[in-house]
């Protein structure tokens, strides 16, 4: 193993160390929701607002994909 892999390994080690693990459910929070509810009303309003437009997520729903497809992978942008 090189320097360079042993400095990647190094740094790999500490960013797993921060990770805190626990017993809980995982549960998935929608932030532009006050109940953390996914809704395309605020996907949308969030997509039109120019001063917050999220490139990614523009491009994202100009893809040719069916709507819960786009749906799951914006979901997965967001994170």
């Amino acid at each position: 193993m090189g320097e360079e892999e042993v400095a990647e390994l190094i740094k790999l080690e500490s960013l797993i160390e921060e990770v805190d693990i626990s017993e809980s459910k995982d549960q998935l929070i929608w932030d532009l929701e006050p109940f953390g509810k996914f809704s395309s009303r605020s996907l949308h309003r969030l997509m039109s607002n120019p001063g917050e437009v999220d490139i990614r997520m523009k491009n994202m729903w100009e893809v040719k994909l069916q709507l819960k497809i786009r749906i799951f992978f914006s979901l997965d942008v967001m994170a």
